[in-house]
């Protein structure tokens, strides 16, 4: 880490919150990048604490949380992408099928994404 990353880490430096995203951001792609899923969520959370409706944010958070075997966790942050209703929506729907078939043992619901997500890309 350079001195400045190091000062803003630490707290004595302000930056534009568009910057701190952006921060953070590079932070969250590198911990996942390494391996170290724990560090990419605790980015990811900053991010959201600044940016609670960022779609893309919430997005890879929910895939970490898959990486990790937080399912229901993947699914909370993947069901709030779809009522974001942005350009993730049918992807996050299409995962969230995945999830509730595979790994939280609910059929009915994973049937039910998957039917919202056919509408959306049949």
């Amino acid at each position: 880490f350079t001195l400045v990353q190091v000062s803003f880490l630490s707290g004595e430096t302000k930056m534009k919150p568009e910057n701190e995203i952006k921060l953070h951001e590079l932070f969250a792609y590198y911990f996942t990048q390494e391996g170290n899923y724990q560090k990419a969520i605790d980015e990811y959370k900053k991010i959201l604490a600044l940016d609670d409706k960022n779609e893309k944010i919430r997005y890879n958070l929910a895939v970490v949380f898959t990486k990790i075997n937080y399912f229901e966790e993947a699914a909370g942050e993947f069901t709030k992408v779809v009522s974001l209703n942005g350009n993730l929506k049918a992807d996050a729907l299409y995962n969230l099928s995945i999830l509730y078939m595979k790994y939280l043992n609910n059929n009915q619901k994973a049937e039910e994404y998957l039917s919202e997500y056919n509408k959306i890309r049949p």
